[in-house]
């Protein structure tokens, strides 16, 4: 069944380009904190206390899952009897994997979390959906306006679907398993991650290679650039951007030839020198 919230996001004609994969990377992640700052202890506080009363409020489930994302960014232990609480009776798939994934960061060791999160992500491993982008001779996304590759349109229809409702598919479900999991930066999840690189399914891959940054899995840096060195123009920047998260030279010097703006490179360098190596936080 198809995810409440995701029903509100596909109402009206189905359409798909860079812009929504771009919003919908950051609704997945739910934002990121002013320059990998904590988040302010008021809103934590006003965010715990909206989950304790979960079992008596009526519940918005956006803002659950913005108040669950809060309390895991802020380290915010006293949550965690709800969130487990919660995690045991919901039927939302989206909700389920945001809570495990909090439960994860926030440190609770209870293999049932990762266990759902990891099993989630392979799932969406199993997924062979061609690429869903119309690419130019350079690699470049060609504003599609609900049009898609010929390779893909096949594969939608073989599925019984849609070719917009399969994009959207793409788009919007498949990679939230593999977010949750890759920012809990938990090193179970290094194979799986290096196996996102490969993935044909591009939020997958951009995902896999914040999590390895995060995981500063320098023994994967090598996958990063041949991974980036395969891939369309439009998605090397986010290796690029990810192998700037690294301490290592080579990772380093990779990363200036993904991005052509030095400006940009130098301004991300400064961030994460003064707010540290987070990938999900800028």
């Amino acid at each position: 069944m198809m995810h409440r919230t995701q029903m509100r996001v596909r109402s009206g004609r189905a359409r798909v380009g860079i812009a929504a994969w771009a919003g919908w990377c950051i609704a997945l992640t739910g934002g990121a904190y002013a320059q990998g700052q904590k988040p302010d202890s008021q809103k934590v506080e006003e965010a715990l206390g909206r989950v304790q009363r979960w079992q008596h409020d009526q519940r918005d489930p956006i803002e659950q899952v913005h108040d669950v994302r809060l309390l895991a960014q802020a380290g915010a232990t006293a949550g965690i009897p709800t969130l487990k609480q919660e995690f045991a009776v919901t039927t939302d798939t989206w909700l389920k994997l945001v809570i495990a994934g909090a439960l994860v960061r926030l440190g609770d060791r209870d293999a049932v979390y990762w266990d759902f999160l990891a099993d989630e992500a392979k799932k969406a491993l199993e997924n062979d959906a061609p690429p869903f982008f119309i690419l130019d001779s350079e690699g470049n996304v060609v504003p599609g306006q609900g049009q898609f590759p010929a390779e893909f349109v096949a594969w939608a229809k073989a599925h019984n679907l849609e070719p917009a409702v399969a994009a959207q598919n793409q788009i919007y479900e498949l990679p939230m398993p593999f977010v949750y999991l890759a920012e809990t930066g938990d090193p179970r999840g290094r194979e799986l991650l290096r196996m996102g690189l490969k993935s044909r399914n591009s939020m997958i891959q951009s995902f896999a290679v914040r999590g390895l940054a995060k995981l500063q899995d320098k023994e994967s840096i090598p996958l990063i650039i041949e991974a980036a060195k395969t891939s369309p123009r439009y998605m090397t920047v986010q290796f690029g951007k990810s192998l700037l998260f690294f301490d290592d030279p080579q990772a380093q010097s990779a990363a200036e030839t993904f991005i052509s703006d030095k400006r940009r490179i130098e301004e991300l360098r400064r961030l994460i020198r003064e707010h540290g190596a987070d990938p999900f936080l800028y």
